[in-house]
């Protein structure tokens, strides 16, 4: 399984957790849209077990939404080894990830040598 940077979860908890309080919006439309387009083409649906469906995806959006963006946005931020030495002057240790000089033949962290 690949194993993902650190700060990931993170990431995404404060992507997702606002997308997930919008979809709210999108559940309350979902009953009054659906009535209009049966009535225009004439047909027959149970609105009321449309609502019920729709408070419920509201409610689940809701919790979801609001615990991802606490996880999000609270607690310790995590730095990403892999990130901060990916600039010019330093590159990752392919086995530990600690940064290294560009021109560093073996790693000062775990002195494994270091193949460009």
């Amino acid at each position: 399984m690949m194993k993902l940077p650190k700060g990931t979860y993170k990431g995404l908890a404060k992507i997702l957790g606002p997308l997930l309080l919008w979809m709210i919006a999108g559940w309350a439309a979902y009953p009054p849209l659906l009535d209009k387009i049966s009535l225009a083409m004439g047909e027959t649906v149970d609105i009321d077990e449309i609502k019920l469906l729709s408070y419920i995806m509201m409610t689940a959006c809701a919790m979801a939404g609001i615990i991802f963006i606490i996880y999000g946005y609270t607690g310790k931020e995590v730095a990403d080894a892999e990130i901060n030495a990916l600039n010019t002057e330093k590159w990752p240790c392919p086995v530990c990830l600690s940064p290294q000089p560009a021109e560093a033949k073996k790693c000062k962290n775990c002195g494994k040598n270091i193949i460009r």
